[in-house]
């Protein structure tokens, strides 16, 4: 209970109590001073419903406390705050700073079953109202993170697009329209190639392909996806040369992906997911620990 003195939102309330507690002790003195009924009541010539002017000056103490509360609004307005410069707001982000920074210490040297644990508690609670326990996006209403990064959630993208990802391409439009125009409309061609574009992008995040031929999948991928992602997938533009010009592919699925992610937010066709870097709340290990959680336990 002590240790709450050390806050200064709480040091302020203590003070401001203990002066309107003085005032108010001071008022009521006065008050009962003038109801004495030996004290001498000076009566004016008006009355108002039967009750008489009276015309004794205010008690003395009252104009302190008058003067007193004045001085003070001035004396705050032009130096107090500005000297002072304090705020809530600022104290509380000072504090988590500190704390933050106090955990990464603590935790440094986590081992990887340290880190999972870790971030399965801060999957649950900040990530569980929208994903599910499971991480399969409660049939629709986020996305599914079981399948994040593997061959049937790239397809899902190219066959509906993706949106809102701090890109400086704003968002990638769906390509299975440009993959028909070029390789054939068919509905089994169509869904082949896919897979097989799908089967080339995990492999260059160094994951084994299981649906598709990524052999068959490059050339597909050269006409419909280097122009955004690049040549070696980097996501640098055509010459390889604008960085956060699209998603880096080799690096699809992983923990710096899920970081990235979880800093810059993600508005897609079925929600926006806010960003947590503007929440504040989470350390450097900590988003660590969350996209370790997410790339390697739930998928």
């Amino acid at each position: 209970m002590w240790a709450l003195l050390d806050d200064t939102a709480t040091q302020i309330t203590l003070i401001a109590s203990v002066l309107t507690m003085t005032a108010v002790a001071v008022l009521i003195y006065f008050i009962q001073h003038r109801m004495r009924k030996d004290a001498h009541v000076h009566e004016g010539d008006h009355t108002f419903d039967g009750i008489a002017e009276g015309l004794n000056p205010t008690p003395f103490g009252l104009h302190l406390i008058m003067v007193a509360v004045i001085g003070f609004a001035f004396w705050y307005v032009m130096m107090g705050f500005p000297i002072w410069n304090w705020t809530q707001a600022e104290q509380y982000d000072q504090e988590v700073s500190a704390y933050k920074a106090k955990f990464d210490d603590q935790w440094a040297n986590a081992d990887e079953s340290t880190m999972l644990a870790m971030g399965e508690s801060l999957f649950n609670a900040n990530c569980v109202a929208c994903h599910g326990y499971t991480g399969e996006g409660q049939n629709g209403l986020a996305a599914n993170l079981v399948e994040f990064g593997t061959e049937k959630h790239v397809a899902s993208v190219i066959q509906h697009g993706t949106k809102g990802s701090g890109y400086l391409t704003p968002m990638m439009p769906p390509q299975a329209p440009t993959i028909a125009a070029m390789f054939g409309a068919e509905e089994d061609v169509l869904a082949q190639n896919i897979h097989n574009v799908a089967a080339y992008v995990v492999t260059l995040s160094g994951k084994q392909p299981k649906l598709g031929d990524p052999t068959a999948g490059q050339p597909i991928y050269m006409a419909t996806c280097m122009a955004c992602h690049g040549m070696d997938g980097k996501g640098m533009g055509p010459a390889g040369n604008i960085p956060n010009f699209a998603k880096d592919l080799t690096a699809y699925g992983t923990p710096a992906d899920v970081v990235r992610t979880l800093k810059h937010g993600k508005r897609g066709h079925i929600g926006s997911m806010p960003s947590f870097a503007e929440k504040g709340i989470l350390s450097d290990l900590q988003y660590q620990a969350l996209a370790v959680y997410v790339s390697k336990e739930l998928n």
